[in-house]
């Protein structure tokens, strides 16, 4: 788990300029990690598509709501690395084809990246060239 935080830490350091010069230029489009049907009606909202409304605004970039989760998942907290990675197995599916080369997902926390992954896969399935990760919290390694 350390390995995985700490290369995806070194990936995401080298990355940062790269991230900020294309936010800056708005290239790309914002994708927010949708959460399932039923817990959004719970919850009242997403707040991962409040974020990339936000950010959207910000760096004049569009947001597109063409990922669901068509799989109502465990929540992740307190499964293990395997559990999680498992648990968000084909959780997503694509709705709409995706106009740009260049994605943002937009998630509020990061501990495995196993949400992130599973989404990034979908839109590699579907020809997406580049997929970068933005999340506005991580879990902090002890």
């Amino acid at each position: 788990m350390a390995g995985f935080l700490s290369t995806l830490m070194y990936e995401s350091l080298i990355q940062k300029e790269i991230v900020g010069e294309l936010l800056s230029r708005g290239e790309g489009v914002l994708i927010p990690i949708p959460l399932h049907r039923r817990r959004e009606r719970v919850r009242g909202y997403n707040q991962s598509r409040l974020l990339a409304q936000k950010l959207g605004e910000l760096v004049h970039m569009p947001v597109s709501n063409c990922l669901i989760r068509q799989k109502n998942t465990k929540a992740q907290f307190g499964l293990s690395p395997l559990e999680r990675k498992s648990n968000m197995r084909d959780a997503f599916v694509l709705t709409s084809n995706v106009e740009k080369s260049i994605v943002f997902l937009v998630d509020d926390v990061l501990t495995t990246g196993s949400t992130l992954m599973e989404a990034a896969r979908i839109l590699k399935h579907n020809g997406v060239r580049r997929v970068y990760g933005l999340c506005l919290a991580r879990e902090q390694d002890e």
